[in-house]
């Protein structure tokens, strides 16, 4: 009725019912693992990807030696193939700790926090 290597299987299969308990538990378990770390790392890359679309990150950044008005800011918005323009100040500190560890600081001044539209930053905590 069965060939002879089926009815081996069959035999060795029931006969050590530990090791074929064990043997389909790690496999359910690899399969889990294996499900779990593609799923993790594809809601990461969405996540990533939906969190860096959000602050609208700047392409390009024009650097001057003095400050601009509102005036030649705006005229900036004006040139083809420029979507959004935003004026701000930065300013590069270095501070020194107690331990004597520098630390770089990156300040920014930007006239109304709560219309950006580069660049956006969300303030942790403070007013």
């Amino acid at each position: 009725m069965f060939s002879a290597q089926f009815s081996k299987v069959l035999n060795d299969v029931w006969g050590n019912k530990t090791r074929t308990f064990l043997i389909v538990l790690s496999i359910a378990v690899g399969l889990l693992a294996l499900g779990t770390v593609l799923n993790g790392g594809t809601l990461i890359s969405e996540g990533t990807a939906q969190s860096y679309a959000a602050i609208h990150y700047a392409n390009g950044l024009l650097v001057t030696g003095q400050s601009l008005d509102n005036n030649s800011i705006r005229a900036f918005a004006n040139i083809e193939g420029i979507g959004e323009v935003d004026g701000r100040r930065e300013l590069d500190v270095r501070a020194i700790s107690a331990a004597n560890t520098y630390t770089n600081i990156q300040v920014f001044s930007v006239p109304d926090y709560t219309n950006m539209r580069v660049n956006q930053i969300t303030p942790t905590g403070g007013a």
